[in-house]
């Protein structure tokens, strides 16, 4: 019979004489193993797209035909419309019918490129010649090359980089090439210009004097020399004097300058310094004699004025030390007078002018003296002004008096005679009286103040102190009376003595002295013993109190003032404290005691861990990476604490449970310890192996087949083996058909993980027993029989 693809039931009924009937039935499958046909596209050749190094092509999917009738499904790799590179690119088109029969076809796709690669355009260069060359080595940067294709070109340059150029433009050439063989080439020029000056040296600067009788001087120099880098041929020198000249006084510079063929210029100059060493001509006025004019000290005279000349036909400056008509003083004057010229060259002549003195002086007349004894003297001494005197010489004249002025003079009159003579011999008189008289007072020595400290343990003192001494010009002796009398007892603060005596002619004199008592005694100050305590619950700091300090003083308590520099009741510090108090009496004594107070800290820093952490593995480990909050710590005494755990954070943690320990310490070795753990579990299942599928024939005249099978490989993240059981077990008999077997991977911690494959019975005998003695079977699968062969 003709069957169509697919699966076609035969039913078949069998009926005996007495109409029972039994019914088979079977299936006849008909799979369809004939490839479709599909057609043959010609070979394609293109481009490169433009700036890429492939091409985009489109190309038509070929027809393709089936014997089932049904259009075939056509898919080519790769795929029409997208990039292909460059060279030969073979495309598969397949077509599949719908019973997966496939037929398939190549064509080839040929990239090829034509495209030219891009170089970037150099810039132009100009560079100087190398010092001292007339040529320069240059260095540029080689053009950058692309290409289409993406591959890495090189670029060649000639004349290369590095290279020497010569004065003047040279072209470079730049190109590249790619693997296609597509050239591009650009050009730029390399300017050489000299910008160098060439080297000028000139001569020395020259020194000259005038020339006799001149005011110049004739000077030669030598001309300067000059080379340059480009050769020195067409070097110009000039210079803006000629070689020999005459050169006025004072300095001139010369200038000479050097032009190289390229126009650079360099200037060099030397000086040329001419002095006058000539001194000029000078004439003076002849020597003078004359007398002073009348009642004055000078003459006038009237002389020639000197006169000069000078080789440098300059102007010569005369200066004389005096100029005519002058008032000219007595006795002899020399008149001085140099010439000098521009160049400070100088010429002296000298005359004098003699003046005589033939007129008296004249002198004051003094004012009579009255005046007192000296202290404690029956005399005085006496100084007066010696009277003035003036003469027409304008020279003081000399005054002598009898007797002299700054002796002791007697009670009484005494006449002073003074005499004016003046330096030519002349002289003049003139008398005065100086009288004496004594309304002198007793001297009385002063006596010094006193100041005294209280008597120990007291509020007073006695002073014994020395009665002044009394003395009178008279020379007679005097009595003193003090009062308060020395031995008395003086109260604290300031006590007024006052001494005083009279002489025989009633002249009196008082001096008055202080006593002063002062209390220095310093008062008497107890402190209270030292303490010591803790620092108070959560604090860095102890409240402590203590008794205030007791003083006396020998001026009485009352005044006393006690202080402190901490409170009766203080928050004290960690640590040792002094503190200081001080007893301060009414005179301003001081008196310091002192006690410590210590304070030390028995308290234990507050710590906080971190939490319990749960976590799992890090997939494929057998570790998790755990990150857990850094513990912290508080210490009452707000001080650093030190923070030691037995591990940081992060950190690789096993599975399982691990406990971290973390220890606070503070500064005063207090210490606080928390804990917390790390639990680690294992959620990660196992891998286990696929088996592949098994297919054995039953076992001879059996509806089974016993199948022993390998037990699959397993892993675990752990490390550990784990454990693999499959059911049905290996080496049990399987029923005709197939059977899915499962195995099974457990881990310690009970993660599991699957897989299955399927063991296939099959037996041809069986289906021949079937149809000749119809007998209930097993069930198979219905792929059973497609393996059956008749």
């Amino acid at each position: 019979m003709d069957v169509k693809m697919g699966v076609t039931t035969i039913r078949c009924t069998a009926t005996d004489t007495s109409q029972n009937e039994e019914v088979c039935t079977f299936v006849i499958t008909v799979n369809d193993a004939e490839k479709p046909n599909i057609d043959q596209p010609d070979d394609i050749l293109v481009n490169t797209d433009p700036e890429q190094p492939t091409a985009v092509v489109s190309y038509n999917i070929p027809d393709a035909t089936d014997n089932s009738g049904i259009q075939p499904t056509v898919q080519c790799q790769p795929q029409s419309g997208i990039a292909f590179q460059l060279g030969d690119t073979q495309v598969t088109c397949t077509a599949t019918d719908d019973s997966g029969n496939s037929a398939s076809v190549t064509f080839t796709v040929t990239v090829i490129d034509n495209e030219k690669p891009q170089l970037s355009q150099p810039t132009d260069i100009t560079e100087n010649t190398d010092p001292g060359q007339d040529r320069a080595t240059v260095q540029y940067d080689t053009p950058t090359a692309t290409d289409n294709s993406g591959e890495s070109l090189s670029v060649i340059c000639q004349p290369a980089s590095g290279s020497s150029f010569p004065l003047g433009e040279s072209i470079v050439r730049c190109s590249t090439s790619d693997s296609s063989g597509n050239t591009q080439e650009e050009t730029f020029t390399v300017n050489i210009i000299d910008n160098e000056k060439p080297s000028l040296t000139c001569t020395i600067d020259i020194s000259a004097t005038t020339d006799p009788g001149k005011s110049t001087a004739s000077v030669t120099f030598i001309p300067p020399t000059a080379t340059d880098n480009a050769g020195s041929a067409d070097i110009i020198i000039t210079c803006d004097h000629p070689e020999t000249f005459d050169c006025d006084m004072g300095e001139t510079t010369v200038f000479c300058k050097a032009i190289d063929a390229s126009g650079n210029e360099e200037i060099c100059s030397f000086k040329v310094t001419v002095t006058d060493d000539e001194k000029p001509q000078l004439t003076c006025s002849g020597d003078v004699s004359t007398t002073t004019d009348l009642g004055s000290s000078t003459a006038s005279v009237q002389f020639t004025p000197a006169s000069a000349t000078d080789n440098s036909l300059k102007d010569v400056t005369i200066d004389c030390s005096e100029d005519s008509p002058m008032d000219v003083k007595m006795g002899v004057t020399t008149i001085r007078c140099t010439a000098t010229d521009t160049s400070q060259n100088e010429e002296i002549c000298t005359f004098v002018i003699t003046v005589n003195d033939a007129e008296k002086p004249n002198i004051d007349q003094p004012d009579d003296i009255l005046v007192n004894t000296d202290p404690e003297q029956p005399t005085a001494v006496v100084s007066y002004n010696i009277p003035d005197a003036t003469d027409n010489s304008g020279i003081q004249p000399t005054v002598q008096c009898q007797p002299q002025s700054g002796i002791a003079f007697q009670l009484g009159d005494t006449q002073v005679t003074c005499t004016a003579t003046d330096d030519s011999g002349n002289s003049a008189s003139v008398t005065f009286t100086v009288t004496v008289i004594d309304n002198e007072k007793p001297q009385l020595s002063q006596p010094t103040d006193i100041t005294e400290n209280t008597d120990p343990g007291q509020n007073r003192a006695t002073v014994q102190y020395d009665t002044p001494t009394a003395t009178d010009n008279s020379g007679e002796s005097l009595s003193v009376i003090c009062q308060p009398a020395s031995g008395s007892s003086f109260p604290l603060g300031e006590s007024i003595v006052r001494c005083s005596t009279s002489d025989s002619s009633g002249n009196t004199q008082e001096e008055t002295f202080t006593v002063t008592i002062i209390d220095n005694e310093k008062p008497s100050l107890t402190c209270t013993i030292d303490i010591s305590a803790t620092t108070d619950p959560g604090k860095s700091t102890a409240s402590v109190t203590f008794i205030p300090p007791t003083a006396t003083d020998n001026a009485g308590s009352a005044g006393i003032i006690i202080t402190c520099d901490h409170p009766e009741t203080f928050d004290c510090d960690m640590g040792e404290t002094t503190v200081f108090c001080k007893a301060i009496d009414a005179s301003g004594n001081e008196e310091i005691c002192s006690f410590k107070v210590t304070v030390t800290d028995d308290e234990k820093p507050q710590l906080t861990c971190s939490g319990d952490v749960s976590t799992t593995t890090d997939l494929g480990s057998s570790t998790a990476s755990v990150q857990f909050t850094p513990a912290s710590a508080t210490d009452n005494s707000l001080k650093d604490v030190t923070i030691d755990c037995s591990e940081d954070s992060p950190m690789d943690v096993k599975m399982g449970v691990t406990t971290i320990r973390c220890t606070a310490t503070d500064t005063s070795q207090n210490e606080e310890v928390c804990t917390f753990v790390i639990t680690v579990n294992d959620a990660e299942k196992p891998n286990i192996d696929q088996p592949d599928d098994i297919l054995v024939n039953t076992d001879p005249e059996q509806p089974t087949a016993v199948v022993s099978y390998n037990i699959p490989d397993a892993t675990d993240n752990s490390g550990i083996q784990p454990t693999v059981q499959c059911q049905p077990q290996s080496g049990i008999a399987f029923q005709l058909g197939d059977t899915q077997v499962t195995c099974t991977a457990t881990d310690d911690s009970g993660n599991s993980a699957s897989v299955t494959f399927t063991v296939t019975v099959i037996g041809k005998y069986i289906f021949i027993k079937y149809l000749k003695s119809v007998r209930q079977l097993p069930p198979v699968s219905s792929n059973l029989f497609s393996k059956l062969t008749f």
